[in-house]
């Protein structure tokens, strides 16, 4: 409510465009208990018509416009990694933030009806949810310890506390028996 509340200042009208799942509809019951009615469903095929509308002119021949729009989100996010990595950030904080809702609004947003693929889906993100929190993890842990990437990406050893270095009483990380095949990082992004 605080960030529609902006878009009408000093008592003046204002609109907003509020993203509801089905599970999440009687929010507008928390809406309209607050005084608020002036509500209009829009369907997806309206919405998909307004982006229409803002197109390029070459854009208008594809068939299906919003999944374009969401893949070349999708190819952007995948390729730019410090961008990646908001995204799952943003995402996990947006789950965190699901579950902490007020105890009056929990009924509005039942956490266990979310589809937690689907949000990551809104976030541009092509990993599964657990695969996102595992990417997170590490990406923490990697900067927890001093790494740092370098603008072409090469990864730069800052100060850290120098764990399974060899010469320190132990094998060097990720020196095991086996041979790990050449996987990108990303395997979605191909």
């Amino acid at each position: 409510l605080h960030r529609v509340g902006r878009t009408a200042r000093i008592g003046r009208a204002g609109n907003a465009l509020l993203f509801l799942q089905p599970s999440e509809l009687g929010f507008l019951d928390c809406l309209r208990d607050r005084g608020l009615r002036n509500f209009r469903e829009m369907t997806p095929e309206e919405l998909q018509k307004g982006l229409r509308r803002a197109a390029p002119e070459e854009l208008l021949r594809v068939r299906d416009l919003s999944e374009l729009v969401s893949a070349h989100f999708c190819s952007h996010l995948a390729d730019t990694p410090a961008l990646a990595s908001r995204a799952r950030s943003a995402f996990l904080a947006s789950l965190k933030a699901y579950r902490s809702f007020p105890l009056e609004l929990r009924a509005a947003f039942p956490y266990g009806q979310l589809h937690t693929g689907h949000l990551a889906t809104s976030f541009a993100l092509r990993e599964a949810p657990g695969e996102v929190a595992k990417k997170d993890r590490w990406e923490r842990t990697k900067s927890d310890n001093g790494e740092k990437g370098s603008e072409k990406g090469k990864k730069v050893k800052g100060k850290g506390k120098g764990k399974g270095k060899a010469g320190k009483g132990g094998k060097e990380k990720g020196k095991g028996k086996g041979k790990r095949k050449n996987v990108p990082d990303n395997e979605f992004a191909a």
